[in-house]
C-alpha cells in the first residue's frame, strides 16, 4: 500500500500526511528491529568479554606458574653447579685418601716384615738357647 501511495502523485494533504505517517512506521519497525539486534550483539559482547577475562585470568595463573617454574629451574642449576664443585672436592679427597691409605699399607706391610724377620730372629735365638739349656 505504501509503494501505491509513493508511486502515485499526492493529490491531498490528507495523503500527503498518510504517506509521511506510513514512512514513518515503516521507518520505526526498522529502528525496532535494529534496536533488537543491537541488544542481541551487545548480549554476544558480555558473554565475550566473560570469556576473554576468564582467558586472561588463565593466562595470568600460566605466566605465574612458568614464572615459578624458571625460578625453580635457575635454582636447581646454581644447586647442581654447587653439587658439581662438591664433587670435585670428594674427588680430590677421595684421591688423597687414597694415596694415604697406599702410604699406609706399605708402612703395614714394611712393619708385618720387620716383625716376621724378628720373629725369625727370636725363634732363631730360642732354637739356640733351648738347644744350649739342653746341652748342659
Amino acid at each position: 500500500m505504501s509503494e501505491d501511495l509513493a508511486n502515485q502523485p499526492p493529490q491531498s494533504d490528507h495523503q500527503i500526511l498518510k504517506l509521511i505517517l506510513m514512512s514513518l512506521q515503516s521507518l520505526n519497525g526498522h529502528i525496532i528491529s535494529f534496536d533488537s539486534r543491537f541488544g542481541s550483539l551487545e548480549r554476544h559482547f558480555d558473554r565475550l568479554e566473560i570469556r576473554v577475562d576468564r582467558i586472561d585470568s588463565r593466562i595470568e595463573n600460566v605466566e605465574q606458574g612458568l614464572k615459578n617454574v624458571q625460578t625453580d629451574i635457575t635454582q636447581l642449576h646454581k644447586n647442581q653447579d654447587a653439587m658439581r664443585g662438591d664433587i670435585h672436592d670428594l674427588n680430590n679427597v677421595v684421591h688423597d685418601v687414597s694415596q694415604k691409605q697406599t702410604v699406609l699399607t706399605d708402612t703395614v706391610r714394611k712393619m708385618d716384615q720387620s716383625f716376621q724377620d724378628v720373629f725369625e730372629r727370636l725363634h732363631i735365638v730360642e732354637a739356640t738357647r733351648h738347644q744350649q739349656n739342653s746341652t748342659t
